[in-house]
């Protein structure tokens, strides 16, 4: 009879045993479950922000790529450089302009009214030339000196030595210097011309007179 009952209690420890094991395996699977199902929610959630952080970069790097007030280093580089050309350029442009300026009121004529008895206007042009030369000198040559201080006269009025008349023609104060008295033909207007030798380049008209009237005509 008592080795029953001890059998019998032996036994019913045996079950609770095995029911604390089947109880724990369940308690450890649900714990494993829970703990893989924490994982992969979190995984989830990092992944997630991570790619919304880079959608988010992406997005503000587009942005900035559209954008035409944000420029990179080497387009405001090559943009200065630019304006530093064209700067350059405008300032280049504007000092050949000066200069131009300069050198056409060098070349304009100055007329002046009236300048001493018979004279009603006098005419300076600093762009007169020489007439060029064959000679070393003035008067080496007396009907080649002759002929170039005509053709100096006729530049002076802006005239063609075949439609001139010379109706004075002399040295005045010394051989490098000459004074004529010239008309074209058809027209009263008299000029008296001066003249100045330059070496290397001829005659040169320095300075005209318009007269009122052709003192040379009764000589």
């Amino acid at each position: 009879m008592k080795s029953n009952f001890n059998q019998s209690r032996e036994g019913m420890r045996s079950e609770v045993r095995s029911k604390r094991r089947r109880t724990n395996m369940i308690l450890n699977g649900l714990i494993a479950l829970v703990l893989l199902l924490i994982v992969i929610v979190s995984v989830s959630i990092f992944s997630n922000d991570d790619e919304t952080e880079t959608q988010k970069d992406q997005a503000i790097e587009e942005k900035r790529n559209d954008s035409p007030a944000e420029k990179t280093t080497k387009e405001v580089k090559q943009e200065t450089s630019k304006q530093s050309k064209s700067t350059q350029s405008d300032s280049k442009t504007k000092d050949k302009d000066t200069k131009k300026d300069k050198k056409q009121e060098s070349d304009t004529e100055v007329i002046t009214e009236g300048g001493g008895d018979n004279v009603q206007r006098m005419i300076v042009n600093p762009a007169w030339e020489p007439v060029g030369t064959t000679q070393s000198g003035p008067n080496s040559s007396e009907s080649v000196d002759w002929d170039e201080r005509v053709k100096a006269l006729a530049s002076a009025i802006g005239a063609d030595e075949s439609t001139m008349t010379v109706w004075y023609l002399s040295r005045d104060g010394g051989p490098d210097k000459s004074i004529g008295t010239v008309t074209e033909k058809g027209n009263p207007q008299a000029y008296r011309v001066y003249l100045e030798w330059q070496d290397e380049g001829g005659w040169k008209p320095v300075k005209v007179e318009e007269l009122i009237e052709n003192d040379k005509v009764q000589q």
